[in-house]
């Protein structure tokens, strides 16, 4: 995987998690996953015009391939518990 690739997945990610904390951070991804996952369809089906079931296998594969190590690595992260208050 190329670095400014991953770089550039990650950062797709950031509005997904941006506030909702590190605690939802599995429901972020989930959903930032899945709407990879439909802006993918999207793009293979103007692709498939323009290039050949070859080419078309390939690319659904790595993308797929992304979007699943980049959800991956960030689920590695635990859960963070709320901070607790002294008095």
């Amino acid at each position: 995987m190329e670095r400014g690739a991953s770089v550039a997945l990650a950062s797709d990610f950031a509005p997904a998690i941006r506030g909702h904390g590190w605690g939802h951070l599995a429901d972020a991804v989930n959903a930032s996953v899945e709407l990879h996952k439909s802006q993918l369809e999207e793009k293979a089906r103007i692709l498939e015009a323009f290039l050949s079931p070859e080419q078309m296998t390939t690319y659904r594969r790595e993308q797929t391939d992304r979007i699943s190590t980049m959800a991956a690595a960030l689920k590695m992260f635990p859960a963070q518990k709320p901070a607790e208050v002294t008095n």
